[in-house]
């Protein structure tokens, strides 16, 4: 329910108006649900309502493309390794230089 909301408010809102209200709505079924998820959910949303609500100021600009590429090169390094973390210092990743030195003898990286 609340997901298809949410998904709504992008989808179908034609202005900010219309999508404050729209996200008022959904923050207030979820608050009278008496599912706890959904009041944390409420809670989480209301506390983020400017940034959502930023995307109809904006014409539609999103970091989506920007963090989805950021999580790819996390997964490449993590898979790589096999440890999360290990290859990203800072927001840079950092690769060794002989990299057949971090695999054990006949493991094959992401398999």
């Amino acid at each position: 329910m609340a997901a298809h909301e949410l998904r709504y408010l992008y989808r179908r809102s034609r202005d900010l108006p219309d999508a404050r209200r729209r996200l008022h709505d959904a923050l207030t079924r979820c608050v009278f649900s008496d599912v706890p998820e959904l009041l944390r959910l409420a809670r989480t949303l209301d506390a983020w309502r400017e940034e959502l609500l930023a995307y109809f100021t904006t014409g539609g600009v999103s970091n989506g493309p920007t963090e989805a590429i950021n999580l790819l090169i996390k997964r490449i390094c993590e898979c790589v390794v096999g440890a999360p973390g290990w290859a990203l210092s800072g927001s840079a990743p950092v690769i060794p230089a002989d990299p057949s030195s971090i695999w054990p003898a006949g493991a094959v990286p992401c398999a």
